[in-house]
């Protein structure tokens, strides 16, 4: 049997690669024959090989007063909403409505009442359509929203700016509505007294 010179070929270059491959020195990195993944930089989940440094802020980030200022919020933050057309403020609080259904209607419920379907396990949040509710600023909601309360968790990681402005554009839906029934329910009962 003879042996074929591109046998011994491949076997010498092998060989080399084998020995290359066999340094100690963890300063060098190994020669591979094929680049695979076992090298690899790993960076863990929701980062990116290139973090920004420690206390930076997005150009584009939203900047809020301190968590724990609320009248700040409230006075200093206004929703963008209103200063669109009727057309786009009418699309954006149908957006509001489909995202209050999403995010906030099992605690307060489809009306803002606090009826919502979660309301047998926890504690009901109040009644949205008060009219102590219904005199406060869009600052005001946008915080609760972002941060949270005592008993109501921070939406801030779930929801984009936008859509929080846009569901306050539906909470203001149903503080009209809320006041519009209150006023009916008054009336009638005003009706009932004078027929008594």
């Amino acid at each position: 049997m003879r042996w074929n010179s591109s046998f011994f070929k491949c076997l010498s270059v092998s060989l080399v690669l084998v020995m290359a491959s066999c340094k100690n020195d963890p300063n060098q990195t190994k020669l591979t024959y094929m680049p695979d993944m076992a090298d690899a930089p790993t960076v863990k989940p929701q980062q990116d090989y290139l973090d920004p440094p420690n206390g930076s802020v997005a150009q584009n980030a939203p900047l809020y007063p301190p968590e724990d200022q609320v009248e700040i919020w409230e006075k200093t933050l206004s929703n963008p909403y209103y200063q669109v057309s009727k057309k786009s403020q009418e699309i954006a609080r149908e957006e509001g409505a489909v995202l209050y259904e999403t995010n906030c209607s099992p605690c307060h419920g489809k009306t803002g009442k606090g009826d919502g379907t979660v309301t047998d396990k926890y504690p009901p949040p109040p009644d949205l359509t008060n009219e102590l509710y219904a005199e406060r600023r869009d600052g005001f909601f946008f915080h609760k929203i972002t941060v949270g309360g005592p008993i109501m968790p921070s939406r801030g990681a779930e929801t984009y700016t936008h859509e929080r402005w846009k569901i306050i554009l539906h909470l203001r839906t149903l503080h009209k509505a809320g006041s519009a029934q209150s006023q009916e329910q008054g009336g009638s009962d005003e009706s009932e007294e004078e027929s008594q």
